[in-house]
């Protein structure tokens, strides 16, 4: 006998019921008459009408897999967002050590520079001046001071009585390290040194080279002063919109140069009474800058978070150091973090309203014969 297509093969009529035509073991088609008598046996194991949609829709009317998935979307973009917003943070920051990386390699250009010229100019002179009376010698020295812009300048033999354009509290530099170096033939500069001259003090370095005969023999030494304030217009470079500030520190961490006041004139003493963030210690930075190194640190001081660059200067032991206050540093990256978080709620907003209308509010409400029942229940 054909197959009947309206009927189960158990007897049981098919009805296209009030929401749709009844497909193959789908109770849910049935409508209310034929609800328990005409289908208990696909109803489900309970026996009931719906149990079988109710496995579905789930114990109280939500759809777990649709939840689940949708929550698992939404739980690994999450995820990836912040593995994304952790990534970009890091990379401002390299970005924004690069910048102070750089104002720091100007400083080094520039003060080298400056240097390298003074040096040069001395050997011309050093080369000029055994060809010279002695009573000419200063008055060449005083000419080149003016155009170069020396503190003084003076030249002494190898008994270290220094003749100078100046009149100098001391003659005698015969025990001075810079004299002492430019006789065995080197180009010396010194430290930070203080002057006392005839109306004012000054502050610079000496540089010195040695003065030879027509033969070449070393028979005594040119020195200059060079005022610290031709070297401080190194540090004029404006970095992170004038809120970044440089100096150049000794090997003991004194100010030699500065464009901002410093607690203690002693960057190491700063760093003695603050916080230092990360795994290195004071005593590992000052090594790495003993060693020439370079690189940055983290610090809070008084409540304000500061980053620190630091590079060998390439002279006299000196090195070079940036700060800038970490609000001044991050506050690009955090207005950027801040979009990409607004910009990720959106996304997962703009996911769920693109659902198709009826899925959230089959799964989240339950299948029709569940609301049937409510209904009667309620009358």
């Amino acid at each position: 006998m054909a197959e009947n297509p309206g009927v189960f093969t158990d007897g049981c009529l098919l009805h296209p019921g009030i929401y749709g035509k009844r497909e193959r073991d789908d109770s849910a088609g049935l409508s209310q008459e034929y609800g328990q008598a005409a289908c208990g046996a696909h109803a489900g194991k309970s026996g009931k009408v719906g149990v079988a949609d109710e496995e579905w829709y789930g114990e109280k009317g939500g759809n777990p897999d649709f939840c689940g998935c949708s929550g698992r979307v939404i739980i690994v973009f999450a995820l990836v967002s912040a593995f994304y917003i952790h990534n970009f943070d890091q990379t401002l920051l390299e970005e924004n050590q690069s910048h102070l990386a750089e104002v720091a390699d100007h400083i080094v250009t520039y003060i080298q520079a400056a240097v390298e010229d003074t040096l040069d100019t001395l050997e011309t002179a050093a080369d000029a001046l055994p060809l010279m009376e002695q009573e000419e010698c200063v008055g060449y020295l005083k000419q080149m001071v003016d155009r170069h812009g020396f503190t003084y300048a003076g030249y002494a033999g190898r008994d270290g009585m220094l003749h100078a354009t100046q009149e100098l509290p001391y003659s005698d530099i015969s025990r001075e390290d810079y004299f002492q170096g430019a006789l065995k033939g080197e180009r010396m500069i010194t430290g930070l040194m203080r002057r006392i001259l005839e109306n004012r003090a000054v502050s610079g370095i000496v540089l010195a080279v040695p003065l030879r005969s027509p033969g070449g023999e070393i028979v005594g030494v040119l020195a200059a002063m060079l005022d610290i304030s031709r070297l401080n217009d190194a540090l004029r470079t404006e970095s992170f919109g004038g809120a970044g500030y440089s100096y150049i520190i000794d090997d003991k961490g004194n100010l030699v140069l500065h464009n901002k006041s410093m607690d203690y004139n002693n960057f190491f003493r700063v760093l003695e009474n603050v916080k230092i963030q990360g795994t290195r210690g004071l005593d590992e930075i000052r090594q790495d800058m003993a060693d020439g190194g370079s690189g940055m640190l983290l610090y809070n001081q008084l409540g304000v978070e500061q980053y620190a660059y630091y590079c060998p200067l390439g002279l006299n032991s000196w090195t070079v150091v940036n700060i800038v206050p970490r609000d001044v540093v991050m506050s690009k990256t955090d207005r950027l973090i801040r979009e990409m978080v607004g910009i990720s709620i959106a996304v997962v907003i703009i996911f769920l309203m693109l659902l198709p209308p009826n899925l959230p509010k089959r799964a989240m409400s339950g299948c029709p014969c569940r609301r049937r029942k409510k209904k009667r229940e309620f009358g």
